[in-house]
């Protein structure tokens, strides 16, 4: 007979026990109550009456954060921090402040949380700065600078040029993205809306796809001001290979439909692919696609004009 024990939070701890011929299993609830060294069985009337309740534990901190913590309240007197103002100061991280003063261990000094990789005020963090950092006196800052670690030394607030242009032109970037995915978008519903659905690929083929894990990370990207942008759209997620040696559609891989103009338009910008259809036979390899494309695409032209309105926004 083999016997397992399985205790859980609280008062309960099950038994289970399985026969040598694993044909019979004896399950047996009992309570017990937990008091620092003792162990007490209970019954359930017993453990009914009790409130449940949750302990937190604090980690004390070391003895070098505790000397820190009272050097720096020293340091930090109302006398020294007008005296500050008058004499050299450095800036230090609101936030690794607050590590300081919560935390057992704050980790190094980390002013990268208002700094560019050049040293400089981020762009982004420039209208948020009084929050974000901190003057301290300069004998503080350098005080907590060597015990700590981290860094840089903050002197003085810059505006970072590089960083600065970067960010406009990411503004301007996602701004247009944004704007003219729209009018795409709004373009082809158009055509739908007035019958002339021979000048979208949706009426020749199956209907595309796309990693709705990259989507999402070009939408944080456009509608987000703070966000960087997505790498190359990635829909190799989608798809496995066969036995056959062939590409298929993953079963429950995380996609979205998409108009294909919308595709090629996300694509011609990111880059990336592979492109992916809603079927369930083997994917078109990239011969195949294009000669789909061909035959396709001839067939648009000739249907309708329309196919100019739309293909302005994807060149």
């Amino acid at each position: 007979m083999a016997s397992k024990s399985v205790a859980s939070a609280g008062f309960q701890k099950c038994c289970v026990c399985i026969s040598k011929d694993f044909d019979m299993i004896h399950i047996a609830a009992l309570r017990y109550e937990y008091d620092d060294s003792t162990l007490t069985k209970l019954d359930s009337a017993h453990v009914l009456t009790k409130e449940a309740y949750v302990l937190f534990y604090q980690k004390r901190p070391s003895t070098t954060v505790e000397a820190a913590r009272r050097k720096a309240v020293e340091m930090i007197s109302s006398e020294k921090i007008v005296k500050a103002h008058q004499k050299s100061q450095v800036y230090i991280s609101s936030e690794w402040l607050l590590k300081l003063s919560t935390f057992s261990d704050p980790g190094p000094v980390t002013n990268y949380s208002f700094l560019c990789r050049h040293g400089r005020l981020l762009p982004r963090r420039v209208d948020h700065l009084s929050s974000l950092c901190t003057a301290v006196p300069a004998d503080l800052g350098h005080y907590l600078l060597h015990k700590f670690g981290g860094g840089p030394v903050v002197s003085e607030l810059h505006h970072c040029l590089v960083c600065d242009k970067h960010w406009r032109w990411l503004q301007e970037k996602r701004a247009v993205e944004k704007l003219r995915f729209k009018q795409l978008d709004d373009a082809i519903r158009s055509t739908l809306y007035s019958g002339s659905v021979e000048s979208l690929y949706s009426s020749y083929l199956p209907p595309s796809l796309i990693s709705r894990t990259w989507f999402m990370s070009w939408e944080k990207f456009v509608n987000n001001p703070c966000s960087e942008p997505p790498g190359p759209v990635d829909n190799t997620v989608l798809l496995y290979k066969a036995k056959d040696g062939t590409e298929r559609l993953k079963p429950l891989s995380n996609f979205m439909r998409i108009e294909r103009e919308l595709y090629i338009f996300l694509r011609a910008i990111y880059g990336g692919g592979p492109e992916v259809f809603l079927m369930d036979d083997p994917q078109w390899t990239e011969s195949e696609l294009s000669e789909v494309l061909s035959e396709v695409e001839k067939k648009m032209w000739k249907s309708n004009s329309n196919m100019y309105c739309i293909s302005q926004f994807i060149l």
